[in-house]
Formats: C-alpha cells, sequence, structure tokens
C-alpha cells in the first residue's frame, strides 16, 4: 500500500473518521440501491458522488471530509454499514478507472470479503484496496454492525473517470446525493 500516499494518512486518523462515524446515527444512511445485485442489509452514507463533495453530508463529518477531500481522483467516498448476519452477494463493480478502498472502523470478528479467490479480513485502523471489477462478496455473520470508509480513487496512471458506465439508477442516486439540501 505503499505507493498509495493517502493510505498512512487515513490510518493514522482513522479513529477521528471513526468517531465521524459514530456521530452518525443509522437513519441517515441509505440502503444500497442496487438491492437486486446485493440483497438487504447493506446501507450507505455518502460524503462524494461522481466526484463531488456532498455538502451537506461533509458538514457533518468534517475530519474524514477533509482527508478525502486531500486524495486525488476521489469518484466515491461514504461510510458503508453491513448489517449483522448480511451477505453481499457475488457481483463484479462497474468502474473501470478506479481501485476501492475500504478502511475499517467498526469490524467484528465473522466478518469477511472474498475478492477472486482470496478471501480477506477487516481490521480496525487498517485499509484494504481492491479492484471492483473483479468478483467479489462480503459478509457479516456477526451481531453487530460492521462500518467502513469506503472510497474509490483513479488507478495509477488514469485521470478521468467519466468514461465509466454507471448504471443508471446509480447515477441518479449519485445525483440526488449531491442536490441534497439540508439544514
Amino acid at each position: 500500500m505503499s505507493r498509495f500516499p493517502f493510505v498512512s494518512e487515513l490510518e493514522v486518523n482513522w479513529e477521528k473518521i471513526r468517531d465521524e462515524f459514530h456521530s452518525l446515527s443509522n437513519d441517515v444512511f441509505d440502503p444500497w440501491i442496487q438491492q437486486q445485485m446485493h440483497g438487504y442489509g447493506w446501507s450507505v452514507f455518502g460524503l462524494h458522488a461522481l466526484g463531488i463533495p456532498i455538502e451537506s453530508a461533509c458538514k457533518k463529518c468534517p475530519e474524514t471530509a477533509r482527508l478525502i477531500q486531500s486524495i486525488d481522483g476521489v469518484s466515491l467516498a461514504g461510510f458503508s454499514l453491513l448489517a449483522p448476519k448480511t451477505h453481499i452477494e457475488l457481483h463484479v463493480g462497474w468502474a473501470e478507472s478506479v481501485y476501492r478502498l475500504h478502511l475499517g472502523l467498526v469490524v467484528p470478528s465473522e466478518c469477511k470479503l472474498r475478492v477472486g479467490s482470496e478471501t480477506r479480513y477487516w481490521e480496525e485502523g487498517k485499509c484494504l484496496i481492491f479492484d471492483d471489477m473483479v468478483e467479489h462478496e462480503a459478509w457479516n455473520g456477526s451481531e453487530q454492525f460492521r462500518g467502513t470508509l469506503m472510497l474509490d480513487f483513479l488507478r495509477p496512471g488514469i485521470t478521468d473517470f467519466s468514461t465509466d458506465m454507471l448504471p443508471e439508477e446509480v447515477r441518479l442516486y449519485a445525483e440526488r446525493l449531491i442536490n441534497r439540501c439540508e439544514p
């Protein structure tokens, strides 16, 4: 992970990020919209969508927003909440231009991520980076919620993510988040 300098900055500040995650009530999380692919039990609190900060969300998590803003090429960022006894079914992402990062914030035992033939385990305060275009699935077999900071960032040598073919429902959801006005 040393080839991505921002990883150490996220890991050093993970407790601040976790504290902002904890400050959010579960009712501000949206169910992930592609439930036909992912089932139920996965929800998100978006901070960036389509490369644009979600202003109302960033105000609620200013330290996390500051850290994300310091990373070049972020197309998507937010908190991911996986309910107890949830399985995100096998799927492949749509964004060829980015890698996906998960920073473990609240990680009970019995949580795992399989990417291709490799099974990985989240650790609190540590980043996992993987290619979302490789088949993957995730489990939370525990009785507690699992929380991560999730973000997509441009792969080395790629300068633009606008050519990625977003599913229409994802594009519409992202636009709705960007334009959401909250007090």
